[in-house]
């Protein structure tokens, strides 16, 4: 059957492959799979942090989208612009997260994320910079 990555990058047509990864990307996430989100990054990819912390890896990268999906807000992700030259791009994407269960107080928040992608033999994500 295959993850949900490899059923998205299938489907994609080749114009539209650095904007269908990042919107697939994003799929994964509202899915609660950060694993397969995860893996839309190339082996040397880095995700930025809240906090400004470099984070590299598959295995760590999906541990700080797990905190995102699992988290007690909700999170919503519509997708930007994307723009490519060469084998270069940039997408935005308008993350906003709220609290699940608005009695619980708490408050909505949203930023414009950056993914930077790059194409050897696919698109895959090089920087993911989603606060900003």
């Amino acid at each position: 059957m295959g993850t949900l990555r490899d059923q998205t990058l299938q489907q994609a047509s080749p114009a539209l492959d650095a904007a269908a990864t990042a919107a697939a990307f994003a799929n994964a996430l509202h899915s609660g799979q950060p694993h397969d989100a995860a893996a839309f990054f190339a082996p040397q990819g880095r995700l930025l942090t809240a906090d400004g912390t470099e984070v590299g890896g598959h295995p760590a990268i999906s541990s700080v989208l797990s905190q995102l999906t699992m988290s007690e807000q909700r999170l919503r992700i519509r997708s930007g612009r994307t723009i490519v030259t060469g084998g270069v791009a940039l997408a935005t994407q308008f993350w906003t997260r709220s609290p699940r269960e608005p009695s619980t107080g708490g408050f909505e928040s949203s930023t414009t994320a950056k993914l930077v992608l790059g194409h050897t033999e696919r698109w895959q994500i090089l920087i993911a910079s989603p606060w900003g």
